[in-house]
């Protein structure tokens, strides 16, 4: 599991979101293996929409990882592990970027955007509706960023019309760049 052995990674001067950030990534694999363990992951959307049609209101997980096929080293930028849940909405459980990413000089920006972004993608074609996950005292900042709501503190929760927006702002702002993506099925 490219997740597992993150905590090896930080470094004792290393800011308490990087120490999180390894922890939570640990955690996900364990989840992942146990959700995997129970037949409720889903490695791609067909394996979710297949699961859901066998039982409607399962709880199915997925884990996204991020990796850079250009860069010298394997290890993953960033990770999301998140579920479906039994009432059909998204909820994140952990979102993180790789300790070595983040202390990089020139570190990569946007992995946690990008992932954000695929969640909420795969919510758009599974049409679920809110999304909802819990903000730490390090995260909070991000999500309040990212979400242009100021008032986040312990948790978010952003309606499938709120996500659409979102959606459609990081679309544009990555044609704005240049950038050419393909949204694929994942």
């Amino acid at each position: 599991m490219s997740l597992s052995g993150w905590a090896r990674s930080v470094r004792s001067d290393d800011p308490l979101s990087v120490q999180d950030t390894a922890e939570y990534a640990d955690i996900a694999a364990e989840k992942w293996r146990y959700s995997h363990k129970q037949g409720r992951l889903g490695d791609s959307t067909d394996t979710i929409e297949y699961l859901l049609t066998r039982n409607a209101t399962s709880e199915v997980a997925a884990l996204l990882v991020v990796e850079a096929t250009w860069l010298p080293s394997a290890k993953p930028l960033g990770f999301c592990y998140f579920r479906r849940s039994w009432s059909h909405n998204l909820l994140v459980d952990f979102l993180g970027t790789h300790p070595e990413v983040v202390r990089a000089e020139h570190p990569i920006r946007g992995v946690g955007v990008g992932l954000l972004f695929a969640v909420m993608w795969i919510g758009e074609k599974l049409q679920t509706g809110d999304l909802r996950g819990e903000a730490t005292d390090q995260s909070a900042k991000f999500y309040q960023r990212q979400f242009r709501d100021y008032g986040i503190q312990d948790e978010f929760r952003l309606s499938a019309a709120e996500q659409s927006i979102f959606l459609e702002k990081i679309r544009a702002k990555w044609r704005s760049t240049g950038l050419d993506f393909e949204e694929r099925r994942l």
